[in-house]
């Protein structure tokens, strides 16, 4: 049974496609610089998504619950996304 994927690796998913066709049309020789941009916006954007759930403690996230406390001050949950 497929697990459903949390809302802060949509972004991920996305920039990692766009980069990928990227890629692919760049060694097929057709240039596609906007699929470069957009997905590396995607992933640039995508950071803070994921951090949200970091500094809100939404333990539904795996990494928000090994890697983060209620006790922990914002700057250490930020830091800790990184974990």
């Amino acid at each position: 049974m497929a697990m459903p994927i949390h809302y802060s690796g949509v972004a991920p998913l996305v920039a990692g496609i766009l980069i990928a066709a990227g890629v692919v049309s760049a060694l097929a020789g057709r240039s596609r610089e906007k699929l470069l941009r957009y997905g590396l916006a995607v992933a640039i954007v995508g950071w803070p998504i994921y951090v949200i759930p970091f500094v809100t403690l939404d333990y539904s996230l795996r990494e928000v619950f090994w890697n983060t406390s209620p006790g922990l001050p914002l700057w250490m949950r930020i830091a800790s996304s990184w974990a």
